[in-house]
């Protein structure tokens, strides 16, 4: 499996159409599977109120209202498009710790 946190659509579909080789080498002929994809968090608090400026809330840029959503979308559209995907697997659906990139508070 590879990880693969772009926070730009467009650049996540260039690289899943021209795999660089540190995805392929060696395991041509394997199903490729996207372990992790994403880290676009909410930033509206957890169990304790909102998290501190120390929590970094994703990757890239801090999500403005519906723009997580936005953005989620469309990196979810270029993972589909993407011929070379055996399958995928979102990161991350809950807030863990010192990562406050989850869909869902925990």
């Amino acid at each position: 499996s590879i990880h693969e946190y772009c926070p730009s659509e467009s650049k996540l579909r260039r690289i899943l159409e021209d795999l660089p080789p540190r995805h392929v080498d060696g395991r041509r002929g394997q199903p490729l599977l996207l372990g992790e994809y994403g880290g676009v968090g909410f930033d509206d608090g957890g169990p304790l109120g909102r998290n501190p400026d120390k929590f970094a809330v994703g990757y890239g840029a801090r999500p403005t209202d519906g723009g997580a959503l936005e953005r989620i979308a469309a990196l979810t559209a270029a993972v589909y498009g993407a011929s070379s995907l055996a399958g995928f697997c979102y990161t991350q659906l809950y807030d863990v710790e010192m990562e406050k990139n989850g869909l869902l508070r925990y």
